[in-house]
């Protein structure tokens, strides 16, 4: 599947992404999975009783540097493990719009990757890229995306 994001290299880019800051009850080290540094969390959400408890459906990551603050009950940053993109131009066109700004030192990079749905976000979607198809200076970019000359490509 392909994917368009925003980023301020022209580069492949595999950290996770910055999802928000919330309590998380730490599981395990997420070094094995390939993310050192990190480990598997559950981001607090409210149940049935009106009380915040661990939603176990869907792992997230922190740093491991949070995770006695966790464990403590604060708030730390909540990551997916993966990066966030748009499956199509006209939607990283909205979102671009919707900001109200770029910076002219930002790409637009059309990445192939593995859609984590799990992780689906209202502005974009979460993917493990597999590889970068193509990176674009944001200016450039953005006048051909106003042009409609990307739809196909990521149709294609």
């Amino acid at each position: 599947m392909k994917f368009w994001r925003i980023q301020n290299l022209d580069e492949l880019q595999y950290e996770p992404s910055w999802n928000n800051h919330a309590m998380a009850e730490p599981s395990e080290p997420a070094d094995e999975d390939g993310w050192d540094g990190y480990w598997w969390a559950y981001r607090y959400a409210h149940s049935t009783s009106g009380k915040f408890r661990p939603d176990y459906s869907v792992p997230y990551l922190i740093r491991a540097e949070d995770v006695e603050k966790a464990r403590d009950g604060e708030m730390v940053d909540i990551y997916v493990p993966g990066i966030f993109g748009c499956k199509d131009a006209s939607a990283m066109l909205a979102y671009i719009h919707q900001l109200g700004w770029v910076h002219d030192d930002q790409f637009i990079c059309l990445y192939e990757g593995d859609k984590y749905p799990e992780y689906e976000a209202d502005d974009g979607s979460v993917f493990g890229p597999r590889r970068l198809l193509a990176a674009y200076p944001v200016r450039e970019w953005l006048e051909r995306a106003e042009r409609g000359e990307f739809e196909e490509e990521v149709e294609a």
